[in-house]
């Protein structure tokens, strides 16, 4: 285990145009699917956690965070409607000043789980511009930017992400072996639908 502070972040705060609804709160498994990466975050050695919403969806997503005793923030991205970056920049501005850094989980992945965030934790060295997951030569999420990273971050606009500042610095970056699973998120209805079969049959076997 690494000795420095490592904070995680959930981003929750996309318009979800795709799925049609607002899909965080569609069922998987017996529970919203916002629940999953909350938990995630919650079960590993991260701390802090924050939840990053849009100002809309406060009231919605606030029951969501009361999970195994832990204490997590919310904080609102004001221009959440503006694109991905600037949700990113709201949760890396809510770490404090003594995390080395943070990982950055998508609400809408619940296969992610604790055992893949405290891998990612578990593998940083501070020589690291980042951590990622990588399966078959993909790299996934969650992803766990370094310090370094987050003034980089706060360059991006629109809907660029954490993946442009990993290409530009890819020397640095520090990958893990890891399942499908962190290449499967939720955008559609249909993808829930698969996924939720998907569930049924392992659940049967």
């Amino acid at each position: 285990m690494v000795e420095q502070q490592i904070g995680a972040i959930v981003l929750a705060a996309g318009a979800a145009s795709r799925f049609g609804s607002d899909k965080l709160l569609a069922l998987y498994d017996g529970a919203p699917l916002i629940r999953f990466a909350v938990r995630a975050a919650a079960l590993s050695s991260a701390d802090p956690i924050t939840l990053v919403v849009a100002p809309d969806k406060l009231d919605a997503y606030r029951p969501q965070v009361r999970v195994l005793g832990r204490t997590i923030q919310i904080v609102v991205a004001e221009r959440a409607s503006s694109g991905f970056a600037y949700s990113l920049r709201a949760g890396l501005g809510s770490m404090p000043e003594g995390v080395a850094g943070v990982v950055v989980l998508l609400a809408d992945m619940p296969l992610v789980d604790a055992p893949l965030v405290n891998t990612l934790i578990d593998a940083y060295a501070s020589t690291d511009y980042a951590v990622v997951p990588e399966h078959n030569g993909r790299w996934g999420n969650p992803v766990l930017l370094s310090r370094a990273a987050f003034a980089d971050a706060e360059k991006l606009g629109g809907d660029c992400g954490a993946r442009r500042l990993l290409r530009a610095r890819a020397n640095q970056v520090r990958s893990v072996t890891w399942d499908s699973c962190c290449l499967i998120d939720v955008d559609t209805k249909q993808a829930l639908h698969e996924l939720r079969a998907l569930n049924s049959i392992k659940s049967s076997c």
